[in-house]
């Protein structure tokens, strides 16, 4: 799974998928848990592909969750946190 837009994952949003702290995640890819990762262009970020995650036993997509699916999961529930981030902040403005 190589797609840049849909196969691979955040640190964060690892984290958000399988369950496990952003640290454990980034110790992981820091021991060479996740051999595909690497750091996104022109940025800090650091992307690790969903086939890692699969590979390393962290992820099992099931019969009701492909990975294409699983990864649209954890971004539209992050999309939706920080908009609820955001109104609060104008809120309380």
């Amino acid at each position: 799974m190589q797609d840049a837009q849909e196969g691979w994952l955040t640190r964060r949003e690892v984290a958000d998928l399988i369950g496990r702290s952003y640290d454990s995640v980034r110790r992981d890819e820091r021991e060479g848990v996740y051999a595909n990762a690497r750091q996104r262009a022109g940025s800090t970020a650091v992307e690790i592909p969903v086939s890692d995650l699969v590979a390393a036993g962290h992820y099992t997509p099931s019969a009701e969750e492909t990975p294409e699916e699983g990864v649209a999961r954890v971004r539209g529930d992050r999309q939706a946190d920080e908009l609820r981030d955001e109104l609060v902040r104008a809120l309380t403005r």
